[in-house]
């Protein structure tokens, strides 16, 4: 558009017939069928747990610390459960499950998969035409949530959570989040700022924070555990 005057008939055009379906139901990526697989959940599973990143980071310590909780994860029989990104901090959770042999799930949009693939090893996969639907089946797959160093789409993940947590959805009922608030070698808190803007919502806040990768796991299960007893 050329023209501000042209904006408004645009939105008319949008409103009568409505956006175009980007997708065309095929998707195609090496050693991919194209389809969504459910694979069964191993014996002693102890849960899943999603974790929202950036799969952009190329930092190498923030990429260490994605593969870590990939294999910390599979060490304590905890599906990992992510987008399905190949790349970035994403890329290394996945890596880091399935090099420890763990399970894992993840829900991806074909425009994505068209341009990066899926990540080997994946144990099952929900394909979803948009990153509203493939947030929606994360959470309803998955046990406990982990707020991982991201972009503003990993904000945006995180505020839905808190919302749905806030409404009592079901999908979130007795579902902890966990913000792992990375201290960086300047000393500086990853999530600080965005931690501080949401404590105006009150004393409680509805997710855990946590600093240290190694206490990560241990506060995931013992919220498990707590709300396994309360049931």
């Amino acid at each position: 558009m050329e023209s501000p005057r042209e904006v408004l008939p645009a939105l008319n055009r949008v409103r009568a017939l409505g956006l175009p379906d980007a997708w065309d139901g095929h998707v195609t990526a090496p050693g991919w069928g194209g389809e969504s697989f459910e694979g069964p959940l191993p014996d002693g599973h102890n849960g899943n747990v999603c974790v929202f990143c950036s799969a952009s980071l190329k930092d190498p310590d923030y990429l260490e610390d994605g593969r870590a909780l990939g294999r910390l994860l599979a060490g304590s029989r905890m599906g990992c459960v992510s987008g399905a990104g190949s790349s970035g901090v994403m890329g290394e959770v996945v890596r880091g499950a399935v090099e420890a042999g763990g399970w894992t799930g993840g829900s991806n949009v074909p425009h994505i998969i068209e341009i990066e693939g899926l990540p080997d090893g994946l144990s099952s996969f929900w394909l979803r035409p948009d990153i509203y639907t493939r947030m929606e089946i994360m959470i309803q797959k998955s046990d406990a949530f982990v707020i991982f160093p991201g972009g503003a789409g990993t904000v945006q993940e995180m505020l839905a959570l808190l919302i749905l947590k806030e409404k009592h959805h079901p999908h979130m009922e007795g579902k902890p989040v966990f913000v792992f608030n990375r201290v960086d070698t300047m000393e500086r808190s990853f999530w600080g700022p965005l931690i501080d803007l949401l404590s105006v919502m009150g004393e409680h806040t509805p997710f855990t924070v946590i600093d240290d990768l190694d206490s990560l796991l241990p506060g995931i299960m013992e919220k498990l555990a707590d709300r396994d007893l309360a049931a």
